[in-house]
């Protein structure tokens, strides 16, 4: 008997043994598969969860920045929000291939947030290094995509006049609120009516000296048509004057025109992020030793300026333009447009050495700027920034 014949005996003597190994085998396998199946399609279901979720996290934090940007267009119609009587706003989710969209349509949405918008004091660190306590919009969000949900929640604050952000004169310094608060305040308000315009009455931010307000700062066309700094030689010992607001974001509706100054003045903004809304006039005259210029300094390192209109330079009554409408330019240290001016050019050398010779002698600042390309220009109510929390 050859070695076949023998195998194929003892299979055939094995049977049963074999059959039921072999059934063995089959249940072991397919207990197996089914495990398998149920652990892919888990795993799946957790794959799917965990996009859901991570979906729903950039759902919430959307909605509150859209939150932030919608809720200053339409805040004047609410009572100050509390969490006793908060705003709401609900946002649906609309996904269309590559497009995703937030509206108010509730058909056929993909996915919804809630909004809940309330106020409180928050602790601001200002540039001084002191900490202050400022109004501030809180924005809770939670986002649902499926069975899945995600919360986002930050604030910002909300804008604030021009007027309640302190005023600055060269000669006096920083006008203090100090022990004398009341005859501080009055003569705030006479420099502001006589040197920027009509003052628009109190404001419920308070006016802190050297802390520049950490929100938007707008000064408003309804409050201050234009600026002109006209009568900043009528308050008695002061022919020399310097006004200032500082902001991280300074939003300047009004035009300036300094061609009507009545001696030496200058308007200061310090700011990472300056617009200028309408055109602007800067002026010298040497007969009547007039100069009226603008000057701006970075909030931080550096800061980027827009301008809407043209800026154009006055000397005497012939005019250059300076920086055309639309165009934006970033800035480091302190600039002063007449120097600007005079180092690239547009100002002759026989003029710029009696201008410099007005503003002080030498080199009137040591900032430099620089053209950026930019594709629009900002609006008041998209600079409004989320800290997220």
């Amino acid at each position: 008997m050859n070695f076949a014949q023998k195998v194929k005996r003892i299979l055939q003597e094995k049977s049963g043994v074999a059959l039921i190994t072999v059934l063995g085998i089959m249940t072991v396998i397919a207990i197996l598969a089914t495990g398998m199946f149920y652990f892919s399609k888990n795993e799946l279901n957790f794959t799917q969860n965990d996009i859901k979720i991570e979906q729903s996290q950039y759902l919430a934090r959307s909605a509150v920045e859209v939150a932030c940007k919608a809720f200053p267009n339409v805040a004047g119609q609410f009572d100050a929000p509390t969490a006793e009587k908060p705003v709401t706003m609900t946002l649906y989710l609309h996904k269309s291939g590559d497009d995703i969209a937030l509206n108010s349509e509730s058909d056929g949405a993909d996915g919804v947030a809630n909004v809940t918008i309330t106020s409180e004091k928050r602790g601001i660190k200002q540039a001084d290094g002191t900490t202050l306590e400022h109004d501030a919009w809180i924005y809770a969000a939670k986002a649902t995509i499926g069975n899945m949900s995600a919360r986002a929640q930050g604030y910002s604050m909300p804008q604030a006049k021009a007027y309640s952000t302190g005023v600055q004169d060269i000669n006096l310094g920083w006008l203090s609120s100090g022990g004398a608060l009341e005859e501080s305040n009055t003569q705030y308000k006479q420099l502001a009516a006589q040197n920027i315009g009509a003052f628009g009455g109190t404001s419920i931010y308070p006016f802190v000296p050297q802390s520049p307000y950490p929100g938007v700062v707008v000064v408003d066309k309804d409050n201050t048509p234009k600026i002109t700094l006209s009568k900043n030689s009528a308050k008695s010992g002061v022919t020399n004057t310097l006004f200032a607001w500082a902001a991280p974001t300074v939003f300047v509706q009004p035009a300036v025109d300094l061609t009507g100054v009545n001696r030496i003045a200058g308007l200061k903004i310090k700011s990472d992020s300056i617009i200028f809304d309408k055109e602007i006039r800067i002026y010298a005259n040497r007969l009547e030793s007039k100069v009226g210029d603008l000057i701006i300094e970075p909030y931080s390192s550096s800061g980027q300026v827009y301008f809407r209109e043209n800026v154009y330079l006055y000397i005497g009554n012939e005019r250059t333009l300076l920086f055309p409408a639309g165009s934006s330019y970033t800035y480091t240290n302190e600039v002063d447009f007449f120097s600007y001016a005079i180092e690239n050019g547009y100002v002759s050398t026989g003029i710029s050495g009696w201008i410099k010779e007005l503003l002080g002698g030498g080199k009137i600042t040591t900032g430099t700027m620089t053209k950026k390309a930019v594709t629009e220009i900002p609006t008041v109510n998209s600079l409004s920034k989320v800290v997220w929390e």
